[in-house]
């Protein structure tokens, strides 16, 4: 689902309408998607911030960044990201910490007066807890690896789940809405029905 910021919309009076993607620029945008699934899939056992920069430099200054964006947000519903579990970094963290305490003051720079830098508290902590993970926060979102694409769909079909996240992603956030049914409207009441929507029929021109 896109998020409110990624909705592209136009409001004409009372009426607000999902830009679509059109076919009238579909070869475009089935590019950006292809491109966008090659971005995905180089990414495959790498980190969330390895595949974030890849994304920012794709997008550069693009005009359409929302569409940018909101595809990859699409994508990532295909994705499965999870931290490195050879690591209790939550564990670590408070050793570490717990640790540095009989060493403060701890400085970025040595001087005269004070010489214990991170560095080697590090070293220092290191001989306790072997082997250290490099990044003690693999556990944070943008540490956490791209373990698999557990699908990878076909251009077309991003540009239809795209397409589809938009008029959801509008849908979710109406107190009311008006709609017209020409048929199949068994199937609507059955629905209306089921998520307990309360609802007003009536006739066009009544």
């Amino acid at each position: 689902m896109l998020t409110s910021d990624l909705l592209r919309y136009k409001i004409n009076d009372k009426y607000i309408t999902p830009r679509y993607l059109t076919r009238k620029h579909a070869s475009y945008y089935l590019q950006i998607a292809r491109d966008l699934i090659s971005i995905f899939q180089e990414h495959v056992g790498k980190t969330r911030g390895e595949l974030e920069a890849a994304l920012d430099t794709f997008e550069g200054g693009r005009v359409g960044y929302k569409i940018v964006r909101g595809l990859a947000k699409i994508l990532e519903g295909f994705a499965e990201f999870a931290p490195n579990y050879e690591y209790d970094y939550t564990e670590i963290r408070l050793r570490l910490f717990e640790f540095a305490e009989s060493y403060r003051p701890i400085v970025r720079q040595p001087d005269l007066v004070h010489q214990i830098t991170r560095e080697s508290v590090l070293e220092k902590f290191e001989k306790e807890v072997s082997p250290l993970p490099e990044n003690l926060y693999g556990d944070l979102p943008e540490s956490q690896i791209l373990v698999r694409m557990n699908r990878v769909p076909q251009p077309e079909e991003l540009l239809r789940r795209y397409n589809l996240a938009l008029a959801q992603g509008l849908l979710y956030r109406c107190y009311r809405m008006e709609i017209k049914i020409w048929d199949s409207y068994k199937t609507v009441f059955h629905y209306l029905k089921l998520a307990q929507l309360m609802h007003k029929i009536y006739q066009e021109g009544e």
